[in-house]
This record gives structure tokens, sequence and C-alpha cells, in this order.
């Protein structure tokens, strides 16, 4: 019997698809393990002031590295196509095309941070200027990065893209703890994620350097074609993480540090329900479409994928109203915030809510459905509007965040509901969008 197991877990396992899976599940699952440890690290390193000045230039960093993952996706189409027809010369013609159009949007990304460093500043209340030109530095590398991703997965090695992005994790979690011995403090972690970074883009070059000999000829990219599916692509993602960023900014801005820091660190504890589940969207996400494309049952997949987010989250959340202090004093390295531990249970439902969101968001992605960018940024816009106009305090807050979260996830299920209608009917649009060159 277990011989008989062992063949068909080999069999299984050669099969393209799971092992591609595989690779990405591992890799991915395991870089959010050293992210959250090197997170834990810091929060228990930093006062609450200096740890609410991390987080709150982190989500920064989140909102203005978002359009790259989704400018990656259809590099990703462009790319596939060239290789599956052996025109490796085309493949290198985008190559260089990409790149050199990536290398003047991160050179605008770091001179408009420059320019504008003081009014953010001002307005997150950092104290050291130096630590936006150290993000300036961070978004540049982090874009030109996306490219070898792109093409890495466009040849079918998630393996690779497993690796550097394992290797950028460790890199950043071995640096972050040497320079904060070295006393290097907040600078110091924005050097460590740079240097991850960085390593992590040069070690990708290593897969590549086969079509990287060919000649560039041959081919130009449709600029109008890309920014068909992009721009909503983009505007999707920019706005679902905004749901998990502008919480952070805003509460910097309004509240006195030490709470900020507080609230930035609570944040972290909900995240833990984010990071153990957003590696199911990401490998759902290429399932689909190969599922799609062979005319078999996507909705499955998705209710698969939402009963996995879902399950582990009530677990989690549950775990945070049963034992809050134990949890801070766990997180906050022995400190004690009995004012706040009523909060982390919420954070616990908010965060389980924004991971089914996130996994329905990928669904309608992957059959080409963008137009639910326009729910994902009604979504934002109003949670925004709302902690802005009432901010009395974190349990106001968090009240918003959730019920805009509930609201907007009824909304998908009931256009869940259309689309399945229409795949029953077969008279849904392509799955896969394939743009002209």
């Amino acid at each position: 019997m277990k011989e008989k197991i062992s063949k068909f877990g080999k069999k299984m396992f050669q099969h393209e698809l799971i092992r591609g899976s595989s690779y990405l599940f591992l890799g991915t699952f395991l870089a959010n393990v050293l992210a959250f440890l090197f997170n834990l690290f810091v929060l228990r390193k930093f006062t609450p002031s200096d740890y609410g000045d991390y987080a709150s230039i982190m989500s920064l960093f989140t909102i203005l590295v978002l359009p790259s993952t989704s400018l990656g996706t259809i590099i990703v189409k462009f790319a596939t196509d060239f290789f599956s027809q052996n025109h490796i010369h085309k493949a290198k013609k985008l190559f260089v095309q990409v790149c050199m159009y990536m290398l003047i949007l991160s050179i605008v990304f770091f001179f408009v941070l420059l320019l504008g460093s003081k009014s953010i500043q001002e307005f997150l209340r950092i104290k050291d200027g130096i630590l936006l030109v150290w993000l300036g530095a961070i978004v540049f590398i982090s874009y030109i990065s996306m490219i070898n991703s792109a093409f890495l997965q466009s040849i079918l090695r998630f393996d690779f893209v497993a690796i550097t992005t394992l290797l950028g994790s460790l890199i950043k979690l071995v640096f972050g703890i040497l320079f904060i011995s070295l006393n290097l403090h907040t600078s110091g972690i924005f050097m460590a994620i740079f240097l991850s970074g960085l390593m992590a883009y040069v070690v990708s070059f290593y897969p590549l350097r086969f079509f990287l000999k060919e000649k560039a000829i041959g081919v130009a990219v449709s600029v109008r074609e890309l920014a068909r599916y992009a721009f909503p692509a983009s505007l999707a993602i920019f706005s679902l993480s905004a749901f998990t960023s502008t919480d952070v900014l805003l509460v910097k801005h309004f509240f006195s540090p030490t709470t900020a820091g507080i609230y930035a660190g609570l944040s972290l504890i909900g995240r833990i329900i984010f990071y153990l589940t957003t590696p199911i969207a990401s490998v759902m996400f290429p399932l689909l479409i190969k599922r799609r494309n062979k005319g078999e049952n996507v909705s499955a997949l998705l209710l698969l994928s939402i009963l996995l987010v879902v399950v582990p989250g009530i677990i989690i959340t549950m775990g945070y109203f049963l034992f809050p202090n134990m949890v801070i004093g766990i997180f906050f390295g022995g400190k004690h915030y009995p004012q706040y531990a009523q909060y982390v249970g919420y954070f616990g439902i908010f965060l389980t809510l924004f991971s089914v969101i996130n996994v329905l968001v990928n669904f309608f992605l992957s059959l080409n459905k963008t137009k639910i960018s326009f729910f994902i940024l009604s979504g934002a816009i109003i949670q925004a509007v709302l902690m802005v106009l009432f901010h009395k305090d974190i349990f106001q807050l968090l009240s918003i965040s959730i019920g805009v979260s509930l609201v907007l996830l009824m909304l998908l299920l009931v256009y869940y509901g259309k689309v399945y209608v229409e795949i029953k009917k077969g008279k849904e649009a392509a799955l896969a969008y394939s743009p002209s060159v």
C-alpha cells in the first residue's frame, strides 16, 4: 500500500503543473515565514515609535510597487508566447524593451520620492528623512527585479522563482539582525531589505543566460495592448493592498507615535492569517488558467481555495479572542499592553475577510474579469474616507475595516454568481488574454 502511494505521489509530482505549483507554494510559504520572523524581530527590538516609522514606510512601499505585479503578469503572457514558438530572439527583444521601460519608471519613482520626501516626512511624522531615500532605492530594485521573475515564470522555472524569493527573505533576515546588532537601527533594516533585493536580482540572471545571448531583433511591444489588461489589473491589486496599508498610514498621522507603533504591531499579528494563506491565491491563479484552457471546472478550485483560507483564519482568530494577552506578550517581547489586547481578535476577523477577498480577486483576474477593479477601488476609497472622518479610537477604525470588507465580500460573491451563470452557459470571455505584438 505504501509503495502504491509512493508511486502515485511521484507520478503526480512529475506533472509539470503540480511540480511548478509545489515549488511556488513551498518557496512562497517559507519566504513568508522568514518575512514574518523578520518583522517579529524588528517589532521586538524597536520601540513602538521606531516600529511605527518602519511600518508606515513599508506600507508606502507596498503601494508604490503594486503596479509591478500586474506588469509582471503581462510580461509573462508575452514572453511565454515567444518561448513556446521558439522565437528566442523576440524574447530577447522583449526583455531589452521592458528593461528600458522599467528603468525609466524606476528612476522617475526614485526622484519623485526625493522631491516629495519632506512633505511625506512631515505627514507621516518620520524622524529620519534618510529612510525615504532608502525607500526609493528599494522601489528601484523591486521594479527591475520583477522583469527577471516574470521571465523565469515564462520559461517555467518555478523552482528558481521559489529559490530567489526564499533567498531574498533569508538575506533580509540575516542582514537585518546583523545591522540592528551594529546599532544601525531603522536605517539598517532598510539597508538589509535593499541588499536582499539586489542579491536575489543578480542570482536570477543565471537561468536566463541562454536567451540573453541572442540578438534582440524582430519585435516591438504594443503599449496599447499591454495597457488593456495591465491598467485595470494594477488598479485592482493597488486598491486591494490599500486595505492593509491605508489604516497604518492614517494611524501614524492621527495618533501618537506610541499608539501608531502598537497599532502596526497589532496589524502584524493579524497578518499571520494572510501570510499563511496568501500562497493559496498565488498557486490558484495559474491553476485556474490551466483548467479554464482545458475546459475543466474552475469553480470547484475556487471553493476549495476559499475553504483553505477560511478554516485556518477562523481557528487563528478564535485563538486571538481566547488568549489575547498571551498573543500580545509573545509578539511584543514579553511587554503587555492590556488596553490593546481587546483588539487582537478583531484584527483576525478583518484579515480573514481580506484573505477571502484576495482569493476572489485573483479568481476574477484569472478569468480576465477586470471590471472587479472598480469594486475594489470603491471599497478602498470608502475605507480611507471613513477613517479620515471617524478615528476616535482603534475600535472605530477596525469597525470601518471589517464593515467595508464584509460589504465588498458580499458584492464579490454576488458578482461570482453572475460569472458562474456565464460559465455554465459558455458565454464568458476567453480566460487568458492573448495580446498581439
